[in-house]
């Protein structure tokens, strides 16, 4: 048992290496662009929060909406490839989350630091 749970810790930082050579290689496309500003802000947000919990990181989601749905000054509406970069930025926070929150459980379950 002890065994299988170290194996998953030590796959756990190859699954997120993966994950952020994929945003490397998806920054690269014009057309994904607007995704990875939205996730780097998203991601920063979130990082910042103090209390991380999933009420807490749906609420700053519903900020980011609100945000871009205000933010043309000229009263057209954002796009709609505006609004599907930012739900494509939050739904890869989310997964970084969700990787984060496994590797913190394998940690305590195993005793190790945090």
């Amino acid at each position: 048992m002890i065994a299988g749970l170290l194996k998953r810790i030590a796959l756990a930082p190859l699954l997120l290496a993966k994950r952020l050579e994929a945003h490397r290689v998806a920054k690269q496309s014009s057309e994904t662009s607007a995704a990875n500003n939205y996730y780097a802000i998203i991601s920063n947000a979130v990082s910042r929060l103090e209390d991380k919990s999933e009420k807490a990181r749906q609420e700053l989601y519903v900020k980011a909406r609100t945000i871009l749905a205000n933010k043309r000054r000229d009263g057209r509406p954002y796009t709609r490839r505006e609004r599907k970069a930012l739900e494509k930025a939050i739904r890869d926070v989310e997964k970084d989350q969700e990787l984060q929150n496994y590797i913190d459980a394998l940690r305590r379950e195993l005793g190790g630091p945090h």
